[in-house]
């Protein structure tokens, strides 16, 4: 009998917004330890202890910015079962515990609904050049998912809001704005010359081949 030693963690930080993939193990859990997964840039994302057979989880919410207490079975960790971690609150989701293909191929979705929204729009002829938005938009998640957008101000967790010939990138702690125009192939030029992209703290930014910042 093939017993599951291991289990993955896929969540995004409360704190710098980063979204991470953390290893947990059976072992982690010997003599009643209680263990804690942190970001890599040190924010404490779970806290989970065994209690019995149960595992109590304290889970950081990056919507409501407390913790949420949810108590389940100890084996359901070690099952080919996913376990949502999600605000009781708001409904939104906020991790995944499970197999990292499965983990990966949740969070991959999540990403994707960006694209169905995307996919939407374009068939009503809302942008200006459909392929051009579409490269434009899909390198600049690209950078959100390996965390390479960030703020000045130490924010990562930075909003897209789609116009019909650009993007908007908007910090929500200190209000910076990059603006990534999206309508000719110069623009998609820029964008993938764009390795990282980090926004001018309190300040506004034009992705363009005037302004252009390749860091």
């Amino acid at each position: 009998m093939l017993v599951a030693t291991q289990t993955m963690l896929a969540m995004r930080c409360p704190e710098c917004g980063m979204l991470e993939y953390h290893k947990l193990s059976r072992f982690d859990f010997v003599g009643g330890r209680t263990v804690q997964v942190r970001c890599s840039c040190g924010a404490l994302k779970l806290g989970v202890a065994k209690k019995g057979k149960d595992c109590l989880l304290q889970v950081r919410c990056v919507v409501c910015e407390g913790m949420h207490m949810r108590s389940l079975k100890g084996r359901l960790l070690w099952t080919e079962e996913i376990v949502p971690l999600f605000c009781p609150d708001t409904g939104v989701e906020l991790g995944y515990i499970g197999p990292l293909q499965k983990v990966k191929r949740l969070a991959q979705n999540k990403r994707d609904e960006m694209g169905i929204l995307f996919n939407e729009l374009t068939g009503e002829d809302y942008f200006h050049n459909s392929e051009v938005m579409s490269r434009v938009l899909t390198h600049i998640l690209d950078l959100v998912e390996n965390g390479l957008l960030s703020c000045q101000c130490g924010n990562y967790n930075i909003g897209v809001e789609i116009f019909p010939d650009r993007l908007e990138l908007r910090c929500p702690k200190c209000g910076a704005v990059s603006v990534v125009y999206a309508e000719t192939e110069e623009d998609i030029a820029i964008a993938l010359q764009t390795k990282e992209l980090e926004l001018i703290q309190n300040g506004i930014m034009f992705l363009d081949e005037r302004t252009f910042t390749n860091r």
